[in-house]
C-alpha cells in the first residue's frame, strides 16, 4: 500500500514542478515580448 501512495505523491510532485516551470516560462516570455513592442502596440487592461 505505501509504495503506491509514495509513487502517487512522487508523480504529483513531478506534475506540480512541470506546471510551475511552464508558468514561469510563460511569465518570462510575456514580459520579454512586452518590452520588445512599442507602447502603442500594447493592449490596455480590460476594466
Amino acid at each position: 500500500m505505501w509504495p503506491t501512495i509514495l509513487d502517487t505523491l512522487g508523480a504529483l510532485a513531478v506534475l506540480a514542478s512541470v506546471a510551475a516551470q511552464i508558468a514561469f516560462i510563460r511569465k518570462t516570455r510575456q514580459s520579454a515580448s512586452r518590452e520588445a513592442r512599442p507602447q502603442s502596440a500594447r493592449r490596455k487592461p480590460f476594466r
